[in-house]
């Protein structure tokens, strides 16, 4: 009885594993790979972007949704957008263990996401990516957003603030 459910485990591990796997290639060619952020990085992403209680922060591949559960005392809204399924129901899991009732995570490809009602983005994105990103940011978000990027630059684009690899950009 207890081989079967060793294997019935073991099974469920290898799924979960190919899954995560899969999505993640296919995380890597739309926008970037899941790379989980340091605490001392996140803690930079959140001094720079000047969190205010009415902000709608939206982190662009949320990933283990570990920023969400950061920002959320400080924000309206923290949602997040993960295109890889395995990353998406495992951040939900983890924040039905967080009072935090503010966070909400979509598992999407962000490029079909609207982002005129956000106020805040948080990215990490390759470089190839940027450049689309940047144009689809100053098209569809108000005047007054910012965009915190995580490692990765706008070309075209100066940053109104930088510190340790974290830009801040202001639409």
């Amino acid at each position: 009885m207890m081989y079967w459910f060793i294997g019935i485990l073991l099974c469920f591990f290898l799924l979960f594993l190919s899954s995560f796997s899969v999505w993640n290639v296919y995380a890597i060619i739309r926008g970037a790979p899941f790379v989980p952020s340091t605490n001392k990085r996140v803690g930079t992403m959140i001094d720079l972007a000047n969190l205010q209680k009415t902000d709608v922060l939206l982190d662009l591949g949320s990933g283990d949704g570990r920023i969400l559960r950061r920002v959320a005392p400080f924000v309206k809204e923290a949602r997040g957008i993960e295109i890889n399924p395995s990353l998406a129901v495992w951040s939900r899991m983890i924040n039905m263990f967080v009072k935090e009732k503010n966070i909400q995570v979509l598992c999407s490809d962000f490029w079909h996401q609207d982002l005129s009602d956000v106020d805040i983005i948080f990215v990490y994105c390759i470089d190839n990516k940027m450049n689309k990103l940047e144009t689809k940011v100053k098209k569809e978000m108000k005047p007054g957003s910012r965009v915190v990027s995580n490692e990765f630059k706008f070309s075209n684009w100066k940053p109104g603030q930088e510190q340790d690899g974290v830009r801040l950009y202001l639409v």
